[in-house]
């Protein structure tokens, strides 16, 4: 059975009969219930398994899709069976900037990566694999998702060396600092015996951050966006996925897309773009970007 991918998700979302996100009743950490609905929202969209009331069912469609299903304070939030991992971020607003907290922007999810835990390392044999990042933006005050953009790491973030070479400069900076007591941490540093008592200890944590996708893919988005609205009107949600050309090409199901794009109840419509390659700005990536704009009553 070949192993589903992001244009199996973009078929889900053309199926679409509502972005309201259910509420996830079995979290008790209300903060995070948003968060966690949207989590689960893709990788339903990934399964094929939305909406689906036989919960065996889903858990057999997700567990089929699925070698890794993630966790609350590691990444990925997901890895396909014999494909990409999935990092999904929800955001309340449209903004230009996105909070990433402890890891560093991911061109590609490495087994290496000490962020990731056993069970993921071991979820199934693999040493790399490119990343989807799914970003959606939700109502907090009506549960609807409004924005949904995914976008792979090795188009939208530059390679590991670019931040673990900040990151170790600060570290080193921070050790230069005389008559401090080091503390072996995870973060980038952990200090004790500040004061003259040693009662006061510092702690510097990694915080990273990027820009939304729709802030980084601005220009193509919006030249794709006037072409897409001579055939569709504006919707009250907006989908967007990118994929390379490269990209593309290794997709088994790739012409899913234009019999998708063909029917024209799907709202969907295809753009070539090229985008920033994120090692090397002066050169560009043949793309394509896909485009869904809907009216939804919840």
């Amino acid at each position: 059975m070949p192993s589903r991918n992001i244009i199996d998700a973009i078929a889900s979302i053309c199926s679409l009969k509502s972005v309201k996100i259910s509420t996830v009743s079995y979290r008790q950490n209300t903060i995070n219930a948003l968060g966690v609905s949207l989590e689960e929202f893709v990788k339903d969209l990934f399964a094929g398994s939305l909406g689906l009331k036989a919960k065996r069912t889903r858990e057999r469609l997700l567990n089929s899709t699925f070698s890794y299903r993630g966790n609350q304070n590691n990444p990925p939030d997901a890895l396909l069976r014999g494909g990409d991992a999935i990092e999904i971020k929800k955001l309340s607003s449209s903004g230009s900037s996105m909070p990433l907290n402890s890891s560093y922007p991911k061109h590609t999810l490495k087994s290496t990566n000490p962020m990731i835990t056993k069970e993921c390392r071991e979820a199934e044999t693999w040493s790399e694999e490119d990343i989807i990042y799914v970003v959606g933006v939700v109502d907090s005050k009506t549960d609807i998702l409004k924005r949904l953009w995914m976008v792979y790491g090795s188009d939208y973030c530059a390679s590991s060396d670019s931040y673990e070479i900040v990151r170790t400069k600060i570290i080193e900076a921070i050790k230069t600092l005389p008559n401090m007591q080091f503390v072996k941490t995870n973060e980038l540093a952990h200090l004790n015996g500040i004061d003259p008592l040693g009662i006061t200890y510092f702690r510097a944590r990694n915080l990273w951050g990027i820009a939304t996708p729709w802030k980084v893919f601005e220009k193509p988005f919006v030249e794709s966006m006037v072409k897409h609205l001579k055939s569709f009107d504006a919707g009250d949600f907006e989908f967007v996925a990118i994929i390379s050309d490269k990209k593309l090409q290794t997709l088994e199901n790739s012409d899913q897309i234009k019999k998708m794009a063909l029917d024209k109840t799907n709202e969907l419509s295809v753009n070539s773009v090229m985008i920033k390659n994120p090692d090397r700005p002066n050169e560009n990536i043949s793309a394509k970007m896909i485009i869904m704009t809907r009216n939804y009553n919840g």
